[in-house]
């Protein structure tokens, strides 16, 4: 296989579903159903309140089947998939200096310079918690309202939980399936210490080098590096802990999470039984500033200049779109969550990769083929609508109808953006 197929199979393969970009309807229309969109995609479900929502954890362990949530998380009771159709392992593989299994009939001459040229392209997405365990220290309830709303739970990594097409009642069923086999004693209680001596063990044992801990003015961890380990990639801002934890288990788990939770990245500490409690305390008891309004990203005017299709492919649809709307033949028959489907997504054909495949649009739910050009419920056109909607869910926190590009992802920049709307507006030339 020559190189340059290679380089498309790296980006359509190996980083499908690596940017978890998943796609079943762009935006557009408002739909009556809360799962369903006849435009790329889907309507958004917002998280049930704090009363029961009846859930069933074999229902749970259908959906997390039928989601893939394998593809990306360890821990789940489910075979293990093909690297090729793995979330992240190419990634680790290439990091390490190792070519994935999915690049071994490379010719053996090339792998070096493949290598090289894979590597910087693989920082992030290197780590996924595993599931396993999940309820032995997190509040099923909590896993229910994250499935429906995920956010930046954990700072370290690129990468956010994507929303799934799942509704309240199949979020509570995932969540009781995580939680079936592991749930603490409810006869188990907290044991109290002191937030003061807590705050002061928080920064003298170490764990303000690895937690951001939002709103407890501790300082601030250095930026995670590519050379860093899961442990640090993975660590929880801790602003959520006390709505996201049992309680009574924090102080275990502060002591010795592995041997709480299977798969723990967490080490075990040196600490006394009393540390641990005043550092648990300190973790669900210390007053928090409230949160800071996140400004809206500003929208840069139109381009008094030409943009065409390869500079708009060059710079945004290649080098992040196309992870999940790609090419099938490049991709061993997978196009990516966002075109044949994947990740509980129904594949809508939303292939990215070429202009000609833009200029085909995507399946509705009627089976017709619709533009990316049309216009959307908030009357700009598809394909734009979804990347501003994206920015509007990170500053607003909450989802709408529309489901914003790239799922699992940060926003594209202003820039990318602007890029792409003077693309459209000057009618999309080729």
């Amino acid at each position: 296989m020559k190189p340059l197929r290679w380089h498309a199979l790296l980006a359509a393969s190996l980083l499908l579903p690596a940017a978890l970009a998943a796609c079943d309807d762009l935006p557009g229309r408002a739909e009556p159903s809360p799962r369903a969109s006849d435009a790329p995609h889907g309507s958004a479900t917002p998280p049930p309140a704090a009363s029961d929502v009846a859930a069933s954890p074999l229902d749970g362990r259908a959906l997390v089947e039928k989601l893939e949530c394998n593809r990306c998380h360890a821990g789940t009771n489910l075979p293990e998939v093909p690297q090729a159709k793995h979330c992240f392992s190419c990634h680790v593989d290439i990091a390490d200096g190792k070519l994935p299994e999915t690049a071994k009939d490379a010719d053996k001459a090339s792998v070096p310079k493949l290598l090289a040229s894979w590597k910087p392209r693989v920082v992030h997405l290197r780590f996924t918690p595993s599931l396993a365990g999940v309820g032995t220290i997190v509040r099923p309830e909590w896993v229910t309202r994250y499935l429906l709303a995920p956010h930046d739970l954990r700072p370290g990594l690129h990468a956010t939980m994507p929303r799934l097409p799942i509704d309240d009642r199949e979020a509570a069923s995932i969540a009781a399936y995580l939680a079936s086999a592991a749930a603490p004693s409810p006869e188990q209680k907290r044991e109290v210490g002191d937030v003061g001596r807590g705050r002061d063990l928080f920064s003298q044992k170490g764990c303000a080098g690895c937690h951001v801990f939002t709103g407890a003015r501790t300082e601030p961890p250095p930026p995670v590096k590519p050379t860093d380990g899961a442990d640090r990639a993975l660590a929880p801002d801790l602003r959520y802990a006390r709505e996201r934890l049992i309680p009574a288990r924090v102080a275990d788990w502060i002591l010795d999470s592995p041997s709480i939770k299977p798969g723990a990245v967490m080490p075990k500490q040196r600490l006394s039984r009393q540390e641990a409690i005043d550092l648990a305390t300190f973790v669900l008891e210390a007053p928090l500033d409230a949160p800071v309004a996140k400004l809206a990203a500003s929208r840069l005017p139109i381009l008094d200049r030409e943009v065409g299709y390869d500079e708009v492919a060059e710079k945004v649809l290649h080098k992040i779109c196309w992870h999940c709307h790609a090419q099938p033949d490049f991709a061993r028959g997978d196009g990516g969550p966002g075109n044949t489907g994947g990740l509980g997504f129904a594949g809508k054909r939303v292939d990215l990769s070429t202009y000609e495949a833009i200029a085909s649009g995507y399946v509705g739910a009627d089976g017709a083929r619709a533009s990316l050009f049309s216009p959307a419920a908030s009357g700009e056109p598809v394909l734009l609508a979804v990347l501003l909607e994206r920015q509007r869910e990170e500053q607003r926190g909450t989802y709408g109808p529309l489901r914003g590009m790239p799922l699992g992802l940060p926003p594209l920049s202003p820039e990318d953006i602007q890029l792409v709307e003077t693309w459209i507006a000057k009618g999309h030339p080729r």
